[in-house]
């Protein structure tokens, strides 16, 4: 049974609701939610989902398979051309590597096999380094997932793509004090000029998902016919929907019919020469 059905099984059977068991497991009412829709929920959240629901959490070759214990020993020396031995094959380096396959292959999938308290001793695939495993990052701050776009958000770029391009960690009084679910929010890159000088070309923004109401002066990220595009919502005559850009050299637009608000830029970090 996939772990998402096993979870949600288990909510119903132990006749709580999901606000009630996500609270008691991770201290927000999301975590269920965004198990539900099928976004990039964290490890530590599903673990902490099991814990609280009396489920096992197991991540390891399938317990009904028993390894050879020739796959797991070191291998004899194997003779090279003149020379009578190669040189001792380094077994913990060996293992090493199978470790790290192992994360890539599970954070490609969008799993984290990796215990806490192993975070310092591994690091992910791309040259990712994971945080440390410690409480005291983990109770201090929050990860946000950054998404790389084919092209950035801007003026019709095509999609909001799910490719996992690492973290932005905030610190969690940050997030509670604004009323912020990292689970909810997503970094991206912004690209173009309509929006300065609020938004400069190539700086990072924290897109929250779960503010979608069309509130001017708020500032958007919507899907449009014609691609993303970042605008702040305005309303013209007779309550019409108007996009408008920062630039005073951008003229008003109507939002297309058929937009879609993906969320509400929040922040903005950017790089100063």
């Amino acid at each position: 049974m996939p772990y998402k059905d096993a979870i949600l099984d288990a909510v119903a059977r132990s006749g709580r609701s999901e606000r009630e068991v996500s609270i008691a497991a991770v201290g927000h009412e999301s975590a269920i939610r965004s198990l539900k829709r099928e976004v990039d929920v964290r490890i530590s959240t599903i673990e902490a989902l099991c814990r609280e629901l009396g489920l096992e959490f197991y991540v390891g070759p399938p317990r009904e398979v028993s390894l050879p214990a020739e796959t797991l020993a070191p291998q004899p020396h194997q003779r090279t051309g003149r020379r009578r031995f190669a040189a001792p094959i380094d077994f913990a380096a060996s293992v090493q590597r199978a470790a790290r396959e192992l994360v890539r292959i599970a954070v490609g999938l969008g799993r984290n096999p990796i215990p806490e308290d192993l975070w310092p001793a591994l690091a992910a695939h791309a040259s990712e380094t994971l945080p440390a495993g410690n409480k005291k990052v983990l109770e201090a701050a929050q990860p946000v997932t950054v998404i790389e776009l084919e092209n950035a958000a801007g003026q019709g770029d095509p999609e909001l793509g799910d490719k996992f391009k690492g973290w932005v960690w905030f610190r969690r009084g940050w997030l509670e004090e604004r009323g912020l679910n990292a689970e909810e929010c997503i970094v991206i890159v912004y690209k173009g000029q309509s929006m300065a000088p609020t938004l400069p070309d190539g700086c990072s923004i924290l897109v929250d998902q779960s503010s979608r109401e069309w509130e001017p002066p708020r500032l958007l990220l919507l899907r449009t016919d014609e691609g993303l595009v970042v605008k702040r919502a305005a309303e013209g005559e007779a309550g019409v929907r108007i996009m408008r850009s920062d630039n005073p050299a951008c003229a008003d637009a109507p939002l297309p019919k058929g937009a879609e608000i993906i969320g509400r830029v929040r922040w903005v970090g950017c790089w100063i020469d």
